[in-house]
């Protein structure tokens, strides 16, 4: 046998070796899990579910025709559970999200057909406002864009400051101003943003994409909903 042959032999048995080693920590990892994954049609909606979607059908109406945007959705969020939407570009991500809080504009989207359901409230009939009661606490969602969240006329502490008045003002709590911008001060800095003090008072314009991405997601979270939907809202880890 020549090197190269007893070469090529080793290294075949390296990876098998190295195949073997992996399939037995993959079935160590599934076995070790306490939950298996269970078709959606096969679950059954638990006293605790926060969202509920069921044959959730959208179309967008132009001068071009009528395009099915959702066909047949249907999935359901229970309190506590990360629930992910996958799809390429353009499959209807984020046209799911606005559906679920009803922001679609229409036209050019028209539902037609499904049911939404947040806690006991039918979402789709819901008046204006009480789907204002809703929002904010209730549901709330980061857009991909932050700019679309950002008015360019504010400086980031009236918008984040508006977010908090919102939980405020539904839990009936009272807060100095200095109380609340220590708050909007640990959420930035939650976030991993420097010097959120000078952040605080610097307009959209005057911040980066990634620094106007994290007071989007402040304005989100400080108003602790209960179910939050994202966008793809890209943050690095904070380390």
């Amino acid at each position: 046998m020549t090197d190269t042959q007893r070469f090529d032999v080793l290294s075949k048995l390296g990876v098998n070796k190295k195949r073997k080693m992996l399939t037995s920590e993959i079935t160590q990892i599934a076995k070790s899990e306490e939950q298996v994954a269970v078709p959606l049609n096969a679950r059954n909606v638990s006293k605790e579910t926060l969202l509920e979607v069921v044959n959730l059908s959208v179309d967008f109406v132009t001068i071009d025709g009528r395009t099915r945007v959702l066909n047949d959705v249907s999935f359901h969020v229970d309190q506590g559970e990360f629930v992910g939407i996958v799809g390429e570009s353009g499959s209807g991500k984020t046209t799911l999200g606005l559906a679920v809080l009803r922001l679609l504009d229409s036209p050019p989207a028209h539902v037609v057909s499904g049911k939404i359901r947040f806690e006991d409230k039918e979402v789709m009939k819901l008046t204006n406002s009480h789907l204002a009661e809703v929002r904010g606490t209730g549901m709330n969602m980061i857009f991909q864009e932050s700019l679309i969240s950002l008015n360019p006329v504010y400086r980031a502490e009236s918008q984040i400051k508006e977010s908090l008045d919102v939980v405020n003002n539904a839990r009936k709590i009272l807060e100095t101003d200095g109380e609340r911008r220590k708050k909007m001060i640990r959420v930035l800095n939650d976030l991993c943003l420097d010097q959120p003090e000078l952040v605080l008072k610097k307009y959209p314009h005057e911040l980066s994409g990634g620094m106007r991405q994290r007071i989007a997601i402040a304005m989100s979270i400080i108003e602790e909903p209960k179910l939050l939907i994202l966008d793809e809202p890209v943050v690095r880890d904070c380390v």
